[in-house]
């Protein structure tokens, strides 16, 4: 149950991290550069 709930914790996360870079990429192709 326990290895359950933290893939799902683990998913929701990466899923976030995703959904931020995707964002960037499209919406911020060139401020990307400077962020990094």
């Amino acid at each position: 149950m326990w290895l359950r709930l933290q893939a799902a914790y683990d998913l929701a996360k990466a899923e976030e991290n995703i959904d931020v870079s995707n964002l960037t990429k499209l919406y911020k192709p060139e401020p990307v550069s400077l962020h990094n």
